[in-house]
C-alpha cells in the first residue's frame, strides 16, 4: 500500500470516526432533551403537592385547613392543565358535599377538623411540579382560590349541576371537565 493510499484510509477512518462520534453525541443530547421533557411534565402525586402547599403557607404564616387545601389543589390542577397541557399530579377528585375532594388528601388531613393543619411532611416533587406550585402560591391571579371556604361551592351553577341534591356524590371529574371548568 503506497502512502497516498495510507492517507485516503486514514482519512476516510478519521472520517468515519467523526461521523460516528457525531451521531452518538448528537442521540445523547436528544435522549437528555427528551428525559428532560418527560421529567417536566411527570405528574407528581397530589399528597406531596399537598404537603409541598401545607409547608409553603405554614411559612407565611397562611396555614390551610383541610377543605382550603383541597381547594387550592383544584385551582393549581386546573392551571396547570390550562398552561401546560399537563396535569400537575396524577390523583382524581371525586365530588363530596363540601366541593371536588382528593380522598388521600382529605384522609391525611380531616384530623384537622376546620383548624389550620400544621403538620410539615416531606413532599417528593419533581422540579416542575415544585416550581409550578411555588409559583402558583406566590403569583395566585385568581382570588377564589383562598376565599373563605364555608358554602364556596354551592351557589356555583357548575357545581349544582353537578352535585345534583346529593345525587352527583362520589362522581371523577375527568381532567377535561376541570380544565374547563371554573369551579
Amino acid at each position: 500500500m503506497c502512502r497516498e493510499e495510507k492517507l485516503i484510509l486514514f482519512l476516510w477512518l478519521l472520517m468515519t470516526a467523526a461521523v460516528s462520534l457525531y451521531v452518538s453525541v448528537g442521540s445523547y443530547m436528544s435522549h437528555r432533551k427528551y428525559i428532560h421533557e418527560v421529567q417536566q411534565h411527570t405528574p407528581c402525586r397530589a399528597i406531596d403537592a399537598a404537603h409541598h402547599i401545607i409547608k409553603q403557607m405554614n411559612e407565611f404564616g397562611d396555614a390551610p385547613n383541610h377543605l382550603l387545601l383541597q381547594r387550592i389543589l383544584y385551582h393549581a390542577q386546573r392551571d396547570c392543565l390550562r398552561k401546560t397541557g399537563f396535569p400537575l399530579f396524577e390523583d382524581e377528585f371525586t365530588l363530596w358535599q363540601a366541593g371536588p375532594v382528593i380522598p388521600e388528601v382529605y384522609r391525611a388531613h380531616c384530623v384537622y377538623g376546620s383548624r389550620p393543619i400544621t403538620a410539615r411532611r416531606r413532599a417528593r416533587l419533581t422540579g416542575h411540579a415544585q416550581e409550578f406550585l411555588d409559583r402558583y402560591l406566590y403569583l395566585e391571579e385568581e382570588p377564589s382560590a383562598r376565599e373563605p371556604v364555608g358554602d364556596f361551592y354551592r351557589d356555583r351553577p357548575d357545581w349544582q349541576k353537578l352535585w345534583d341534591n346529593g345525587e352527583g356524590k362520589g362522581t371523577r371529574l375527568t381532567l377535561e371537565w376541570i380544565r374547563e371548568h371554573p369551579l
